[in-house]
């Protein structure tokens, strides 16, 4: 499991030595506005160059955090370090370059496949933290990061709890009015049931832009699983986050695992499985097909030529590759992997066009300059 350069939490016990870890292993960059939460700052580690989020969290916090350093998972934010002193705790928090969806809902409900998808990723990660008994107990559009390959990643524990088999109810009383279950308000002890409740309004909004009270989705199976999830009494919710999976999508399956596999090994045309984009790279492909075919028979004489023209067509090949992002490349390489998605499709045309424009150059070379073929036109 990869952790960070210089990580070791267990030297941070004084706030004196805190600060001097902190400060001479990380670089600070820039406060971040209300995607990451008050307080937090864009980090930049000073050996390995990784950008994180530093946060302040309260004592309380910390054990949960301590717990979360251990995990990887695709659909919840990663803790790189963890540093406590007797006024709190002070984590470092993988960086994700993207929006959260209170800021996607600003612009309005999400179609029902996104909303399907965003809800199975959240179950997923809710899966996961179940099993350590960690009750998120705060699911709300603020806290749902949509990476820019959207990608979904729980952010914010800040009120996350244990559950404890011998306690009656929560200590605090706390969680977002609208979203958080009617137990989180002293009646009883919050268990995993309560993300269920919060999940079952976030899928709401998302369908609708307002909560249960005020609107109820349209789609019937959506409705129903809505209904499911924000029952008053705990025991009438779903008991397990796979049985939502299941009816909402049919699988328990880890999604963005089998999403993944799938982008990998598909052509670029063929992945999203669109009609018109399927004819369109069809058409691309059995052009550069033709462009091959005429290349080589023109060539085939000249050694020199030939191998010019074939470099010619993987020049050709690759710009295409590269602009259409086959296989996410630019997610997987770490100089573009924490841009914004603008930047990176700027990069992805740039990169793509000085390709296209050297298999050019390279093609009239070959034809005017070794096979000196006459110029029409």
């Amino acid at each position: 499991m990869h952790r960070e350069a210089g990580g070791n939490p267990g030297a941070c016990g004084m706030h004196l030595l805190h600060e001097e870890y902190i400060g001479s292993t990380y670089r600070e960059l820039t406060h971040l506005g209300r995607k990451e939460g008050a307080g937090a700052v864009l980090v930049q580690h000073r050996g390995s160059g990784r950008i994180a989020v530093k946060k302040i969290v309260s004592a309380e916090s910390a054990g949960i955090y301590q717990r979360l350093r251990e995990l990887e998972h695709p659909n919840i934010a990663r803790i790189y370090e963890i540093c406590r002193d007797e006024r709190g705790s002070t984590i470092i928090e993988e960086f994700v370059s993207g929006e959260t969806l209170e800021m996607k809902l600003d612009d309005g409900p999400l179609p029902e496949d996104k909303v399907i998808k965003y809800a199975a990723q959240i179950l997923d990660a809710l899966q996961e933290l179940h099993k350590r008994n960690i009750i998120h107990r705060d699911i709300t559009p603020s806290n749902v990061l949509v990476s820019s390959d959207d990608v979904v990643r729980l952010i914010d524990f800040g009120i996350s709890r244990n559950w404890k088999a011998d306690q009656k109810k929560d200590t605090a009383i706390l969680g977002t009015v609208g979203y958080a279950a009617p137990e989180q308000f002293g009646f009883q002890q919050t268990d995993i049931t309560a993300d269920f409740y919060a999940l079952g309004v976030l899928i709401n909004v998302m369908l609708t832009g307002q909560l249960p009270a005020e609107k109820r989705a349209e789609n019937k199976k959506l409705a129903k699983i809505i209904q499911k999830c924000i029952q008053m009494d705990p025991a009438k919710r779903y008991q397990a986050a796979a049985k939502i999976r299941r009816d909402l999508t049919g699988s328990d399956t880890l999604s963005v695992q089998r999403e993944e596999k799938k982008d990998i090994s598909v052509l670029p045309g063929f992945r999203s499985n669109v009609l018109w984009k399927k004819i369109i790279g069809t058409a691309g492909y059995v052009l550069m097909a033709i462009y091959a075919a005429g290349s080589a028979v023109e060539s085939m004489a000249n050694g020199k030529a030939f191998l010019l023209e074939t470099a010619a067509l993987l020049l050709l090949l690759l710009s295409f590759l590269v602009g259409s992002n086959f296989a996410r490349w630019d997610r997987k390489m770490p100089v573009f992997r924490n841009l914004p998605k603008e930047v990176c499709i700027v990069i992805r045309v740039t990169v793509c066009l000085f390709l296209f424009l050297a298999a050019i150059e390279m093609e009239d070379y070959v034809r005017f300059t070794i096979l000196k073929l006459p110029r029409t036109g």
